[in-house]
């Protein structure tokens, strides 16, 4: 009987040993910086696409159109602006924007008592051989990116999802990459003082490759010390 135990735990042993390690495809948590702390070419944009930028038009609660006038939100690519020909920029920062009813890019808003604000936005682009081009979907923006797989690609992708013109109180978010995309950890406080639900929340999403977010699961909600207001 001993014998027979002592073969068995040898055989046991020997085949354990022999087992090829499984390599966990998950990295460790990192935290994702406000889009504004990237730098070009954070950004790795497609092989004949040198510069590209978008710039937010805003409405304020009595006007009836957009403001001529734009704020410049990113800026992505190998080549600063500045690198360029003094013509050819001068010719690139007077383009006009679509902001038509079916511009999709960064179209966000929000309304109270007093009047309704909007911010819509653009994407301008220069191509290595100076042809300069237009894009008002988010989609065609995304395109201009090779793959989603860097950190300021997926802060870029949350942005542009964001339906919110600010953001909320202690927001923080949190990636890890994967085989296949990047895992994200969205925590965020709401108060009384702000618009939404009140509490403290933590949602799990996934940021495929391609630019799509696949997953937006609220895992976590508290309102302790948060300044909300229990209800029974």
């Amino acid at each position: 009987m001993k014998n027979r135990l002592t073969t068995i735990l040898l055989i046991t042993l020997l085949f354990t040993s022999c087992k090829t390690p499984q390599p966990s495809n998950e990295g460790k948590w990192h935290n994702l910086k406000p889009l504004k702390e990237y730098a070009l070419s954070d950004f790795h944009l497609k092989d004949d696409i040198a510069y590209l930028e978008i710039r937010l038009y805003g409405k304020g609660q009595r006007e009836t159109n957009y403001a001529t006038k734009y704020k410049v939100k990113v800026r992505m690519g190998e080549t600063p602006l500045e690198s360029f020909d003094a013509k050819l920029v001068k010719e690139f920062k007077a383009l006009k924007p679509n902001l038509s009813k079916e511009t999709n890019l960064k179209r966000v808003g929000f309304c109270l008592m007093y009047g309704c604000s909007h911010l819509i936005g653009n994407g301008f682009m220069i191509k290595r051989d100076n042809q300069i081009w237009k894009m008002n979907m988010t989609e065609d923006v995304l395109k201009m990116i090779d793959e989603v797989d860097t950190p300021a690609e997926v802060r870029l992708v949350l942005w542009l999802d964001d339906e919110k013109m600010a953001g909320y109180e202690k927001e923080k978010y949190q990636y890890r990459k994967v085989s296949n995309g990047y895992e994200i950890l969205h925590e965020y406080e709401n108060s009384l003082s702000n618009i939404g639900e009140c509490g403290r929340f933590t949602y799990e999403m996934f940021v495929t490759k391609d630019g799509k977010i696949t997953k937006n699961k609220l895992i976590k909600k508290s309102n302790e010390d948060v300044g909300c207001l229990a209800m029974d």
